[in-house]
């Protein structure tokens, strides 16, 4: 915090410094910005999830996704069922929050973006396209 008395462009710092660190619940009010979306797409991306990598399961492709969103403060914001996963091709969409540190049991749910999760069986394994919408 004294790097804001010494920096005399103390908004612009402060607005950064909140956009890092404050809680979720009173800064984002259920929105998802647009520079943390990117940088969780883009480490999905990274990860495999466009399609370019195989995954033993879909299961293992949710569960990695989980992973990656975690990273960001992002959790999925409903029970995700295998029966959902048993055609060898489709589609879901699952409902994301913020995750709330302070209070784990009450994430904040993201209004303006979902997870979409694609996936096809193929003999190599399932290839999974995965993103924040």
């Amino acid at each position: 915090m004294n790097s804001f008395r010494e920096n005399r462009s103390g908004g612009a710092l402060l607005h950064s410094y909140l956009q890092e660190y404050a809680p979720p619940s009173t800064l984002h009010k259920g929105k998802l910005n647009a520079s943390k979306r990117k940088k969780a797409n883009a480490a999905l991306r990274h990860r495999g999830f466009d399609g370019n990598t195989r995954f033993r399961s879909t299961s293992q492709g949710v569960s990695e996704v989980a992973g990656v969103l975690q990273d960001y403060g992002i959790e999925v914001d409903e029970p995700v069922t295998a029966d959902r996963f048993r055609r060898p091709t489709g589609s879901a969409s699952f409902r994301v929050a913020h995750s709330n540190p302070e209070e784990p049991m009450a994430p904040q749910q993201i209004t303006n973006s979902m997870i979409v999760f694609q996936w096809t069986e193929l003999r190599s394994g399932f290839e999974i396209l995965a993103y924040l919408s």
